[in-house]
């Protein structure tokens, strides 16, 4: 669907196979939303370090960036560990010092020419990451999947699997295996990223839950969609 692009987001498209010379590495294209006039682009970044490297390198690529874009939002999982948002948000903004200016406090919205802003899942203050919210969603739209998946994670052996288990063990481990559970049953065979953007994870019910409306709030302004 290239065509559809406007030539400005065509220079975000890589144009040489293999990308960094790693034969195996998918090539980091963004998804592309248009709609009515607006277009989102969606960048994957791995970590703040990522982050900062595709912001960075996506402004200086671009001579007409401030008149071509209205709008930055910056959204990553707060994780685990004492004050761990506060952190990540001390961290990114001072990454981006000088490239973009960024507001006080996430979840917040800058205006100061380009709209900014950082959103650290699940709700700006507390440790967790996105299966937060999709559990969240779950209870709602998925109940007895979410029961069902809780129970067959939590009758599993871990010791059993022996030095496997390491990713489960982590803080978000088990969460994010019953999510994984609930997206299977819903795609078999697909990643849980299909499963969100084609199930109801996020729809009218679910929209209304405190932590999944504060997100779609901060959606709405960065995007000035009201």
């Amino acid at each position: 669907m290239i065509d559809q692009l406007s030539p400005f987001w065509k220079k975000l498209i890589p144009t040489k196979f293999p990308f960094g010379g790693d034969l195996k590495r998918r090539m980091p294209i963004p998804d592309f939303f248009c709609k009515e006039g607006i277009t989102v682009v969606i960048h994957s970044a791995v970590g703040i370090d990522g982050i900062v490297k595709t912001i960075s390198s996506t402004i200086s690529n671009s001579d007409d960036f401030n008149k071509e874009v209205k709008s930055v939002g910056i959204v990553f999982d707060a994780d685990f560990g004492k004050n761990n948002v506060q952190k990540k948000f001390i961290e990114i903004r001072k990454a981006l010092n000088g490239i973009l200016t960024l507001p006080d406090q996430p979840g917040m919205i800058s205006n100061e020419g380009l709209l900014t802003g950082v959103y650290i899942l699940p709700d700006n203050k507390s440790d967790g990451t996105l299966e937060d919210l999709l559990l969240l969603c779950a209870e709602k739209n998925y109940n007895a999947l979410k029961i069902g998946a809780t129970n067959f994670i939590d009758g599993i052996d871990i010791e059993g699997i022996g030095e496997e288990k390491r990713e489960f063990k982590k803080p978000a481990g088990k969460k994010k295996a019953i999510v994984g559970c609930i997206g299977n049953v819903l795609k078999p065979g697909k990643s849980i990223q299909v499963s969100i953007q084609d199930n109801k994870w996020v729809d009218g019910e679910t929209i209304i839950i405190d932590n999944i409306e504060a997100f779609n709030d901060f959606i709405v302004a960065l995007l000035e969609l009201e």
